[in-house]
Parts: structure tokens; sequence; C-alpha cells
């Protein structure tokens, strides 16, 4: 018995002997990917890889030809997006509430790319009234007879403490932020399944992964859709599928966010501090240029975001706790605060 627990225990000393080596080697990987991670973060605008796709990948010429339907497209991510890809040489479909801006952007993408009058269409469209979704499906459908990209842009952020803000709030940014877009992907995915190609590139946040101080219901609509999208994925191989999670970007997307009640007034973008500073942002243009390399690649997800922001999401993924702590002592609580006195005056 004790020749082979002397056996035992000398193959046992053996296989350590010739595994720290190994376990050195991966163990300082790991140090050097950790620190190559945390230094992009406060060095580049997006996570490692989709940097050296920037560098190195398709720069979106691969698209031309394809036809994209963006909805949220009158201002913002959407608006820099559709110059972007018409530059690209994407016929495109321009969707939002707001006619007489999609009549606009039409025309500066017309401006500023080899398009013709009928590459770009303009297709007002209400996320929430789902009804009319299978209609624009089909307007598009007998105006471009396919759509290769869906980008689903549209949404409303928010700017109210959770214990505040009315449940007929909650109920309408879920259903603009999430269900309407589900209504849209559903109205068109016959088509794309049925060719059996299609790209659906979904516009989060960096609140769908590291949830948002004064943007509860935000932020469970952008953890809803990278949720339901990474899912969706497994399920249909076909469907090509890019998750982007966009941080602080220049946008209107202060102003026209949710208060706590619907008919609560407009916010005022005065980059408070409760607010986003201009050095924290990115402008729309950079994010739109990122999300065009994601999309000629196919990442699957994608993090566009710079600074603080892109560090807490990395570390959120590796030590959560310790980042909601950091967060908290950073600026959370100083945000909540400063948003509280905001609200009093």
């Amino acid at each position: 018995m004790e020749t082979r627990t002397a056996i035992v225990f000398t193959i046992a000393s053996v296989i350590v002997l010739f595994s720290l080596p190994i376990l050195h080697f991966l163990a300082f990987g790991v140090m050097i990917f950790f620190i190559v991670n945390v230094t992009m973060a406060f060095t580049h605008d997006g996570d490692l890889l989709l940097m050296l796709y920037e560098k190195w990948g398709q720069d979106g010429s691969n698209l031309k030809g394809k036809v994209a339907w963006i909805t949220g497209a009158s201002s913002g991510i959407g608006e820099a997006l559709s110059y972007e890809l018409a530059q690209k040489g994407v016929k495109l479909i321009l969707s939002s509430r707001r006619e007489q801006e999609l009549e606009q952007v039409r025309e500066r993408c017309l401006q500023f790319s080899e398009l013709t009058d009928n590459d770009v269409l303009v297709l007002p469209m209400d996320l929430r009234n789902y009804e009319s979704h299978k209609g624009c499906a089909d307007k598009v459908l007998s105006h471009f007879k396919k759509v290769d990209i869906l980008v689903n842009n549209a949404g409303r952020s928010q700017r109210a403490f959770a214990a505040d803000t009315s449940l007929e709030v909650d109920k309408a940014l879920m259903d603009l932020n999430i269900i309407g877009q589900l209504s849209v992907t559903k109205a068109i995915l016959p088509h794309m399944t049925a060719r059996k190609e299609g790209h659906i590139v979904n516009i989060s946040s960096v609140v769908g992964r590291v949830p948002g101080e004064l943007s509860c219901t935000y932020s469970a609509s952008k953890h809803a859709m990278l949720g339901y999208f990474g899912a969706f994925a497994y399920e249909n191989k076909d469907i090509s599928i890019t998750n982007v999670c966009p941080g602080p970007v220049k946008s209107e997307i202060v102003i026209n966010a949710f208060g706590n009640k619907l008919d609560a007034p407009k916010f005022k973008d005065d980059h408070s501090a409760a607010e986003r500073g201009p050095s924290f942002c990115m402008t729309a243009e950079r994010c739109a240029s990122l999300i065009v390399i994601a999309v000629a690649n196919k990442l699957s997800e994608v993090w566009i975001c710079k600074n603080l922001a892109m560090f807490l999401m990395l570390m959120y993924q590796w030590a959560p706790l310790l980042t909601v702590w950091i967060k908290k002592k950073v600026y959370g609580d100083e945000r909540v605060e400063s948003f509280k006195k905001s609200q009093m005056n």
C-alpha cells in the first residue's frame, strides 16, 4: 500500500513539475491580454476585435449593391449610418415617424453618394403601430424585391428614477425599444428565411451590458435586445446577427428621453454633471463608421465606446461586483445626486 501511494505521489509530482511552465505561460498570456484590453479602453473607441477588423478587415466596400432598411433614420446614429452606407453603395430604406426629416436625410444620401433617386426609399413608420409593419415590409419588397440588412435602431432613452416612473412610461419604452423592433423583424424575417440569407443589426447600448442609473427601463430594454437576438442567432444559422453596444454619442437622445410621466417636458441637454459631458461622448459619424466595419465583417457583437465606458464594460465581464463599486464611487452616486438637484430647480 505504501509503495502504491509513493508511486501515485511521484507521478503527481512529475505532472505538476511539467505543468508549471505551461501554467506560467497561460498566466502570462492572460496578464498580457488584460493589460492590452485595459490600455485600449483609454486609447481606442472600440473593442479589441473591432479595432483589428478596422485595420485589417473589410471596410464596407463589400456591401455595395445590398439593400438596408434602417429604423430611426431621421437623426443620431441612424442618420449617420444612412450616410455611411450610402457612400458604400448600399441602397436604403429610411424609416422613422418624422417624414420631413427623412426626406432631408434622403437628399444628403443622394448628394454625397453615387446612389440614384430610386435607390433610397423614404418609408415613414411608427414602431408602436405593430399592425402597420407587415404592410411596410410589403412596400419595401415591392420596391427593392429584397432586403439584405435590417438595422433595428429606433428607440428612446430615459431620465428618471425607477420609483418615480409611471407604469405607462415603462410600457411605452418597452413597446418602442424592444417589442416594436421584434415586430419589424418578424415582418421581414419570412423573406430572409426564404432566401436563406439576411443580416439583422441591433443597436443596443453599453447599458445593455452594464446597467445605467436613471435609466432602469431603458437598461432593461437594451438587455432584452441582446438576450433575444443572442438566442435568435443560435436558432437561425442562415441569418447573421450583429449586436452593437454604443456608449455615449453626441445626439438628441437626452432631449427626447422619457421622463417619469408620458407628458413630462423634454430635457435640456446642458451637459450638466447629471448628463454626459462632451469629452465622454463620441460623434455619431464615428460610431456609424465602426458599425459599418462590424456589419461588413459580420461580427456578432461589438462595443463602441471609450475611456471609462469601455473600462467598465471590460471590468463588468471579469469582476461585476468590483465594477459596480467602482462605478458608484467614480461617478454613479454623484450623477444620481446631481440629477436630484436638477429636478428641484
